[in-house]
């Protein structure tokens, strides 16, 4: 008798223990989940706007410089990696046609003209992208996470 009694308190104690954990894991007591899944994206997407205007004012510093030469894929060959890798696609466009692009993953137009929308949240034919832009002299700047 007394080793059926421990046999289902191990049994019992053992679910009690899953479900507490389960409980604390996906924060099922929480009330309004989706306020802090919210802050959350909210907080994250601060995050790389701010790491996109800065992305975005270097590349305008660089091509600003005097060593500059329209030499785009020779001069910005240290921003040329996989948008998997760094989470930056950049784009430059001078005067409206596109002449240098980092990474063919971001899907973009030659023209500007194309575009329906150029700063924000676009959505182009392989998905959304975050993006934002800075004008130096004829030359648009993109940079889109």
């Amino acid at each position: 008798m007394l080793l059926k009694l421990n046999k289902y308190s191990y049994f019992i104690f053992a679910i009690c223990f899953f479900t507490a954990a389960a409980i604390i894991e996906n924060g099922l007591l929480k009330q309004h989940p989706e306020v802090h899944l919210i802050e959350g994206f909210q907080n994250q997407l601060l995050t790389h706007e701010n790491r996109l205007n800065t992305q975005i004012d270097k590349i305008a510093e660089d091509i600003t410089s005097s060593g500059f030469e329209d030499s785009y894929f020779e001069d910005l060959k240290s921003y040329t990696s996989l948008i998997n890798e760094s989470g930056f696609g950049y784009l430059v466009y001078q005067s409206g046609k596109l002449v240098y692009w980092s990474d063919r993953s971001v899907s973009f137009y030659e023209t500007l003209r194309e575009f329906k929308k150029r700063e924000g949240l676009l959505l182009l034919p392989n998905g959304f992208y975050l993006s934002s832009g800075k004008t130096v002299g004829n030359m648009i700047l993109w940079v889109c996470i």
